[in-house]
């Protein structure tokens, strides 16, 4: 049974643009919903949520007490964080993940990355994943990017969206969350977005979306 769990999660803004440059919302609206979710699907866990927020995203809101969670939330700056030109919302979420995750001090056996807008609607699902990954001896479980919607950015470990982790054989402080082939990441200043795969047929195709309305 999944008796204590920590959580790493960075809200982001209130809004992004979308592939046809349309406001997204999410934010912190996602993530205090997500904490509902959590408590209400897992009712034998105590819960660590470690919150990373930014100045630029905006004010922290009014963040309500919870029952068997206790909140975390660590608060920077985008120029703290690097001297380079975030470009890319992946650079920015990735950094920020490695801010909590070095700046936070982790005290329970088992850890999860958990991006906002992805719910875990699986009943007592911490509990399930932990036995799996004891049973098969596995220091990680998680779920892949989509492959519906390719995007300018992309990783091959570690992932953002779903990530449950044995700090045994993965310390947290050991990730590393900036996009691989992010040329930012690297020190270049060139964005990825010039030179990913998929960057430029995105970026024709959302330009024939919205002057068709297909």
């Amino acid at each position: 049974m999944c008796k204590q769990l920590t959580i790493y999660s960075v809200p982001g803004p209130s809004s992004s643009p979308g592939l046809l440059q349309e406001k997204i919302g999410g934010g912190w609206a996602y993530a205090l919903e997500n904490l509902e979710f959590l408590l209400a699907l897992n009712p034998n866990c105590q819960l660590e949520v470690v919150f990373g927020h930014v100045k630029e995203f905006g004010p922290i809101p009014a963040i309500p007490s919870y029952s068997r969670i206790k909140l975390h939330v660590y608060e920077t700056s985008l120029k703290e964080l690097s001297d380079l030109a975030f470009v890319e919302a992946a650079q920015q979420h990735g950094a920020i993940l490695n801010y909590i995750l070095k700046k936070h001090h982790l005290e329970t056996p088992f850890y999860a990355i958990l991006d906002p807008d992805c719910y875990i609607v699986k009943k007592n699902a911490f509990h399930y994943l932990i036995d799996h990954m004891l049973q098969f001896d596995l220091d990680m479980i998680g779920v892949s990017y989509p492959t519906t919607l390719p995007k300018v950015y992309y990783w091959d470990f570690p992932t953002a969206y779903f990530q449950l982790m044995d700090r045994r054989n993965c310390e947290p402080a050991s990730l590393d969350f900036l996009p691989a082939h992010s040329a930012l990441a690297a020190g270049t200043g060139v964005s990825t977005a010039k030179s990913a795969p998929f960057a430029k047929t995105f970026r024709h195709t959302a330009k024939l979306v919205k002057r068709f309305r297909i």
